[in-house]
């Protein structure tokens, strides 16, 4: 399946560079997809037909894709509503994991409903979840695993997060936390 993912992707880029269309075969029941040493910028290329291929997804692994700079595209994350377990590790050119698409966006909101395990292992250019102003929800999330990540925070508060200019509209930090912690659930000490 793999092999067969990476020469679709090639000759779906090939026809694109060409003007012709490649028609696309898909897996509407496809549960589990891991994607290894895929050397392409893109993995979802044709939106209308990707969709009916997530629709089911409940694990996706994502491992040396070196010339990935993003995984999601921001139209899309709303699709993964099944997802439930996400692992991107050895990307080397990853940066975000949503990318923007065309034009500027106004402030977006991804929800990962069902997302319970997230892992990120060395990826050494990422530098935020999303370039632009958003909101991300992990209602279920269970485990974080963050390792070689060494140009990103991981976590920051509200408070601390966005600054204003003189006008009172929010800057963009030229850093992003992956995450903002809005409120701290009570801990429960362990003896």
């Amino acid at each position: 399946l793999l092999m067969w993912w990476m020469n679709l992707q090639q000759q779906e880029h090939e026809l694109a560079a060409a003007g012709q269309a490649l028609c696309m075969v898909v897996f509407p029941n496809l549960e589990t997809l891991e994607l290894c040493a895929v050397g392409t910028e893109k993995i979802w290329c044709n939106q209308s037909a990707t969709v009916s291929c997530i629709q089911n997804l409940t694990c996706l692994i994502v491992h040396g894709c070196d010339k990935l700079k993003y995984l999601f595209p921001s139209s899309m994350v709303r699709n993964f509503v099944q997802l439930k377990h996400l692992e991107i590790c050895y990307c080397t050119a990853l940066e975000e994991i949503v990318g923007k698409e065309g034009g500027a966006e106004a402030s977006a909101t991804f929800v990962f409903p069902k997302v319970v395990f997230l892992k990120l292992w060395n990826l050494s250019e990422l530098r935020t979840f999303y370039s632009g102003m958003h909101t991300s929800e992990w209602p279920l999330l269970k485990r974080l695993e963050v390792y070689g990540c060494d140009k990103v925070k991981i976590f920051t508060s509200g408070f601390f997060g966005f600054q204003s200019n003189v006008a009172g509209q929010l800057i963009i930090p030229a850093q992003q936390s992956l995450f903002l912690v809005e409120k701290v659930c009570d801990l429960v000490p362990i003896f």
